[in-house]
């Protein structure tokens, strides 16, 4: 089957790698402009196409690009975090249709900014894959996967849990899609709508009006996606930005330690590790920021799997979900470096506490180590607290030759 296929932001880069990977035939493919797009030159060069078959989002609509798309002979047109809203003719060239992968438990929250309104208007929050027509999020439904969200839940981490559903569920759906066996079942519900100018009607808190207490703080938890600035109030003409931690006691997340599993790392883990390896804050923080092609990956996992100087273990929620991977370089016969990277949906719960705190007993009990260290940049505050809560101290402190920045050296010696 022939793709068109229209991509945008960190999942339309991952769903686009996930086809290569599986040999699809995308022929086609239309980016967000420069000034719009997110992730658009990675989109463009994962693709490996020619110029001439990259369309710009905003003038897909125009006849003289459609009929350029048109000599692509595309059988189905795929939309990935695609922002632009597609007029009939465009919908009527691909004899298989427009498919949608919208972060919306639909027909909840059509139209943009679904995290937050799951959170202020206690709505459903989930991930739907669903055919386009005219309307916004209004066409037949494929497949549906619905996302808790809890109330310590942000606009960002909301978002990160909604991203990695997305994947999972476009995995999942793109076998019965290939195969014409998918489901297509008409919308039911009026559900809600929102659009650009509902979000930005969020953006400013009026001193002079009452909220009660869970309003005000869906609002500002529901406005919490660093880096990008919340809701504000104005004092003297300023804008103060408010943002909101949101942190439960470790009890009420029903994780405690002797709940998690670790279990070495497997082949199936792969493509998991390559999405939390890629994540922006962890390249934030790690030593190497650029962005992992999947080939690269792929060589270096097989490679730290060979390693017998390397050992991977990952950790299993009692959901049963990957929460986390640490990995143990082995320096000598008593020493050995640790690397920790969690999921980006996981964050915020004392997830790495815990995989730290397991992993290294059970490496200290299996190698019979004196010594583990981590090295960490001095920027990164919070990893600095979790590695001293499960009993690392900081030994010293230097200036990464390569990058320049400052780096904290911290251990933990084993005294039996």
């Amino acid at each position: 089957m022939k793709i068109l296929y229209m991509g945008n932001n960190q999942n339309g880069l991952n769903i686009l790698r996930w086809l290569k990977q599986r040999k699809e035939s995308i022929v086609g493919l239309v980016v967000h402009p420069p000034n719009y797009g997110k992730y658009r030159e990675d989109i463009i060069s994962v693709s490996g196409l020619k110029d001439d078959c990259v369309f710009q989002g905003n003038s897909v609509n125009k006849s003289e690009v459609l009929n350029k798309i048109k000599t692509l002979n595309a059988d189905l047109a795929l939309s990935i975090h695609f922002g632009y809203i597609l007029k009939r003719p465009f919908l009527d060239s691909f004899p298989r249709g427009c498919i949608n992968l919208h972060p919306a438990y639909l027909p909840y929250n059509r139209g943009v900014n679904s995290n937050v309104w799951s959170i202020i208007d206690e709505t459903p929050a989930g991930i739907t894959m669903h055919y386009i027509d005219e309307g916004v999020d209004t066409g037949d439904l494929i497949a549906q996967k619905e996302v808790p969200v809890e109330f310590w839940d942000t606009g960002v981490s909301l978002y990160e849990k909604l991203e990695k559903a997305s994947l999972c569920l476009f995995r999942e759906t793109w076998p019965s899609i290939l195969s014409g066996t998918n489901n297509r079942i008409k919308q039911s519900g009026d559900g809600t709508n929102y659009f650009l100018s509902d979000f930005h009607k969020l953006d400013k808190l009026d001193l002079d009006k009452q909220y009660n207490a869970k309003e005000l703080i869906n609002i500002l938890r529901a406005r919490t996606f660093p880096p990008y600035e919340g809701c504000h109030v104005e004092i003297d003409g300023k804008k103060i930005y408010l943002s909101i931690e949101m942190k439960p006691e470790e009890g009420c997340l029903g994780l405690g330690n002797e709940r998690m599993l670790l279990r070495r790392v497997l082949i199936d883990d792969r493509d998991d590790i390559y999405l939390w390896r890629n994540d922006e804050v962890a390249r934030k923080y790690s030593f190497n920021r650029e962005l992992i092609t999947y080939e690269e990956h792929c060589r270096w996992f097989k490679k730290a799997l060979e390693d017998l100087q390397k050992v991977l273990f990952v950790g299993i929620d009692e959901d049963g979900e990957r929460c986390g991977v640490v990995r143990f370089d082995l320096i000598n016969d008593f020493t050995s470096e640790i690397h920790i990277t969690i999921a980006p949906e996981k964050r915020g719960r004392g997830i790495g506490a815990t995989l730290i705190e397991k992993s290294c007993k059970l490496f200290f009990d299996e190698k019979r180590l004196k010594l583990i260290y981590a090295r960490i940049m001095e920027q990164n505050q919070v990893s600095i607290n979790v590695f001293i809560k499960t009993g690392f101290c900081e030994m010293f402190r230097y200036i990464d030759e390569k990058s320049g920045r400052n780096i904290v050296v911290m251990a933990m010696v084993n005294l039996h």
